[in-house]
């Protein structure tokens, strides 16, 4: 009877494996789903075509050391200069947006209405200490350019010791 009891407590955690595979795939296929509407909001590869809201996500951004100063890019197609925030500290940097968009289209007895909406919020910290104040933003044809200069250096004094 033991025998038949492990079989049976073996089959039951293959099962859960499985299942467990199962919920992390599903995940997976949510995500991926999520990924292609942002881009392709037309349906997905795992489900029958519609088109959801627009969850905005992050943009795709690169922050660069110029040397006297940091650079942030961030694609923000769509993203009017008025939905779009900049926080600056001597850490780091916050940008943040919203995007609302609509488009009616009618031809005849067929009437359509397109929707995006969303917003996000990305953080970036800078490893040299920058000046707030002094940082220029510029949005031009979905794209954000942030130019932040960095503190100069404090001349670290040097005092000579005689050795008595």
């Amino acid at each position: 009877m033991s025998d038949e009891g492990g079989e049976i407590q073996e089959a039951s955690s293959v099962r859960s494996i499985h299942s467990g595979f199962n919920d992390l795939f599903d995940s997976f296929r949510r995500e991926f789903d999520d990924m292609l509407n942002f881009w392709w909001p037309v349906g997905s590869l795992t489900r029958p075509a519609t088109r959801p809201a627009l969850r905005v996500g992050y943009p795709i951004s690169d922050l660069e050391d110029k040397g006297t100063h940091y650079e942030l890019r961030a694609d923000l197609p769509g993203v009017p200069k008025e939905n779009a925030d900049i926080k600056v500290t001597e850490g780091g940097i916050e940008i943040s947006g919203k995007l609302e968009e609509s488009k009616e289209e009618s031809s005849g007895s067929y009437i359509l209405r397109e929707r995006r909406m969303g917003s996000f919020t990305r953080s970036f910290s800078f490893p040299e200490k920058v000046l707030p104040k002094k940082a220029e933003a510029e949005l031009k044809d979905g794209m954000l350019y942030v130019k932040v200069p960095k503190k100069e250096p404090k001349k670290e004094e040097v005092h000579m010791i005689k050795i008595k």
